[in-house]
Order: structure tokens, then sequence, then C-alpha cells
């Protein structure tokens, strides 16, 4: 019978001196960013298509550095250029069609309202709180707990 547990400890803990000696251990990494750029320039040589840097570069961010996410959101940019004459994506087309992954975005904001940072706090919430179509009009509210206090701010995007 094989058991694998995933583990996310500092290299120098004695779990994994204990977990060595039972058995075997396996470093998992995330991918870095150099091998998706790598991974979406041949993809695009095969697809006979062409990203700007400034694209590629954003349309890694977006998916947070998750091949899977990436392989998904090529695909749609793939289906829109596909019917174009030039076959060059850009930034727009990005901003376009590719959905941002927030997770960062929403810690960076938690931290800067603990900091009480309300200058980093607006610009992170900002980048969250970008509206949808059906979700332009709603106001944005946040309840923050601070000292034992009640907060909250409202944010209505657009007023």
């Amino acid at each position: 019978m094989k058991l694998r547990i995933q583990i996310y400890t500092y290299s120098g803990s004695f779990i994994l001196r204990d977990i060595k000696r039972l058995g075997t251990f396996e470093n998992i990494y995330a991918p870095q960013t150099c091998n998706l750029r790598r991974r979406l320039v041949e993809k695009c040589e095969l697809d006979n298509i062409k990203f700007t840097s400034k694209a590629a570069i954003k349309l890694i961010e977006n998916v947070n550095f998750d091949s899977s996410l990436l392989k998904t959101e090529y695909e749609k940019l793939n289906a829109f250029i596909i019917s174009e004459k030039d076959k060059t994506v850009n930034e727009k087309m990005v901003d376009r069609f590719v959905n941002r992954v927030y997770d960062m975005k929403i810690f960076d904001a938690v931290d800067y309202i603990g900091n009480r940072d309300k200058g980093g706090a607006l610009k992170a919430l900002k980048v969250v709180s970008v509206p949808t179509m059906t979700e332009a009009m709603k106001p944005l509210c946040i309840n923050s707990y601070v000292n034992g206090a009640e907060s909250q701010f409202n944010l209505s995007p657009g007023l």
C-alpha cells in the first residue's frame, strides 16, 4: 500500500527528517514563469499565432502562474484570434478575454487594511472590485475587525 501525504513546511523541519527515515521524500515545486512562457511560445508556434511580450506577461500573471488555467485561457484567445487577419494577440485582447485570478490581491488588501494603509488598501480593492456586467451597480461592502471594533468600508464602483 502506498500512501501520499502533502506537507507544507520549511526544509529544516524535524518532520521532514522523520519522513525521510520512514519512506521516500519528494519536493514539488510550482512552475516558474519562464517555463510557462516557454510553453506559451511553443504552443503559439504550433498554432501560428503571436503574442506581444506585454500580452504574454499579462496572460501568465492573470492566470496566477497556473498551467491548467493558462491552457484554458490560451484556448479562448486562440478561438478569437483564428478568425482575425492579424494573428497577433495584444494586451487589450488579454484584458478583454482572460479572467484574472484575484487570490493574491485579496491577501494584499487584507494586509493593507490591517496596517491601516488607506492608499494601498484602495489600490488593492480597486483591482479586486472590478465590476462585472451584472454587478456594475452593486456597492462593495467590506467588514473588518480592528482591535475588537467593527469597521465597514463601502465602495461604490463608478460613483
